[in-house]
């Protein structure tokens, strides 16, 4: 694939995932991590890195996009700061043990958790009733705190924003979809910042760094990606506001269901 030709996929899936990160409380790396993995290796990546690198690109432009989605979703009153500012003592701890599996784990490995956790996660939310609810309220503490440690954990991992586990999480514990969107985009600026300098710092001099960046950070892509999500985001948080409840989950799941198969395929196909 040309230069030209890879920049254009490049924006196209940075305009989508923009778009999702408003519209469903998601980090842009639901749409940019699989795109990058199929796509040709940029200057300067090997096949052993660009699982990493496609990470790190993902999680540093779900920093700024979800903190606009933020801003979009309290703007309208829909995000709970108290609540958010409770769960991120954990949340950042789960991003720390997160960062080190993504730098240690193989690509398939992670290509694999990728897809496993966004399969179930559309299975649940696909196939649940109309009130997909196990409980009226998250648990009391140390039981908060582990929740949010999984939910920052394995999002660093998949190098996504808070959204991709955290809106389901919230919404299993009682939580209706349009407060649980506007708190994943506050997820996403929790988990993505912290995991994003880890990456960073994992790749400073490991083979196979992009040949236009920071440690495993392709600043090249990350500067072709960022302008069209961030125009991107905040229609898709208007859209979110639009949308009946229903719709907005059922299409919340049926995105992540065509994901994960993208994502186990890669694995299975390594």
């Amino acid at each position: 694939m040309e230069l030209a030709a890879l920049g254009a996929a490049l924006a196209l899936a940075g305009a989508a995932g923009g778009f999702l990160a408003g519209l469903f409380g998601l980090g842009v790396g639901v749409v940019l991590v699989p795109v990058m993995v199929a796509l040709p290796l940029t200057p300067g990546v090997t096949p052993d890195s660009q699982m990493k690198v496609a990470l790190a690109v993902a999680l540093a432009v779900t920093v700024p996009t979800s903190a606009l989605a933020m801003i979009a979703h309290a703007r309208r009153g829909a995000l709970d700061m108290k609540l958010l500012k409770a769960l991120a003592p954990g949340m950042l701890a789960g991003v720390m043990l997160g960062c080190w599996g993504a730098t240690v784990l193989p690509a398939g490995v992670l290509q694999a958790v990728f897809g496993v956790v966004a399969l179930a996660v559309a299975c649940w939310l696909g196939l649940a009733g109309a009130h997909p609810h196990m409980a009226h309220a998250l648990p009391p503490e140390p039981w908060r705190a582990l929740i949010s440690a999984i939910v920052g954990g394995v999002s660093a991992m998949m190098g996504v924003g808070g959204g991709t586990l955290g809106v389901p999480a919230l919404v299993l514990f009682g939580s209706p979809i349009g407060p649980a969107v506007a708190l994943g985009s506050g997820f996403g600026v929790l988990i993505a910042a912290p995991a994003t300098l880890g990456l960073i710092w994992a790749g400073l001099d490991a083979p196979g760094r992009p040949l236009y960046g920071v440690g495993y950070l392709d600043l090249l892509v990350v500067a072709i990606v960022l302008p069209v999500a961030l125009l991107a985001t905040p229609l898709g948080a208007r859209m979110a506001h639009r949308l009946p409840p229903v719709l907005l989950r059922r299409g919340f799941a049926g995105f992540m269901g065509l994901v994960g198969m993208k994502m186990l395929w890669a694995a299975l196909a390594g």
